[in-house]
């Protein structure tokens, strides 16, 4: 079981090599070399007390460049987080410290949204109501609820015209 352990544990650092790689990762590419889950989970448990993992600096770097043009709702940070095999516990605590949905939606609009529309105004054959459900769409394609997304978008043109 020790060489098992020592094996599985070189083969963890060599496929983590200089990125940061999540615990859930690791544990999947483990069981993927047919280590035993018993076996992968106790390697990424020393590596985490090591300092080798680091799920909340993962997920920080997940959430760092999901601002203004590229902001994303927590949905859809979470579902990116989880499928990046990042614990819950580790989403949650990095998820707290976010700006609300309520928030970020606005900056979306401001950065990306609100320039286009005012392109837009100016063409002749410009369809507020297609565009109008051209945007929702995409701002619910970002993780945003569709309650959310209408609210701040009628805020945000309200305030433009």
């Amino acid at each position: 079981m020790e060489i098992e352990e020592s094996s599985a544990r070189s083969a963890a650092i060599s496929y983590i090599g200089i990125s940061q790689k999540s615990s859930g990762r690791v544990v999947a590419y483990l069981a993927s070399k047919e280590y035993s889950i018993e076996v992968a989970q106790s390697v990424v448990d020393s590596l985490v007390a090591d300092g080798y993992i680091n799920d909340m600096r993962v997920a920080n770097s997940i959430c760092r460049g999901k601002v203004l043009r590229h902001a994303e709702g927590k949905v859809l940070l979470r579902q990116r987080m989880m499928h990046k095999g990042i614990p819950r516990d580790s989403i949650e605590k990095t998820l707290v410290t976010l700006p609300g949905d309520e928030e970020t939606i606005i900056d979306l609009i401001e950065a990306r949204v609100l320039p286009e529309y005012q392109s837009m105004q100016k063409m002749t054959d410009f369809d507020i109501s297609v565009w109008t459900k051209k945007t929702i769409r995409f701002l619910i394609n970002r993780g945003y609820s569709v309650s959310i997304a209408v609210d701040a978008l009628r805020k945000s043109l309200h305030e433009v015209e």
